[in-house]
């Protein structure tokens, strides 16, 4: 442990700044890509309820007559 206490010690403020922007940028990029594949796995469940709704037999009149028809 100790020869990485001294090679960190031995780096350049600047480079210290550089890994942690590229850190930093890791992190944006992979909660971007997360958000992206949320999104996807919302859309895609979103359309099987939609063709799911849109082919059941039963709608509202079917369940609860209305007053109107009787």
């Amino acid at each position: 442990m100790r020869p990485l206490l001294r090679e960190e010690c031995l780096r350049k403020p600047e480079d210290l700044l550089s890994s942690y922007a590229d850190s930093e940028q890791d992190d944006t990029e992979y909660v971007l890509m997360q958000m992206q594949k949320s999104r996807e796995s919302l859309a895609k469940s979103q359309r099987k309820f939609t063709e799911a709704s849109s082919k059941s037999h039963w709608n509202d009149d079917n369940i609860i007559p209305s007053t109107s028809k009787r």
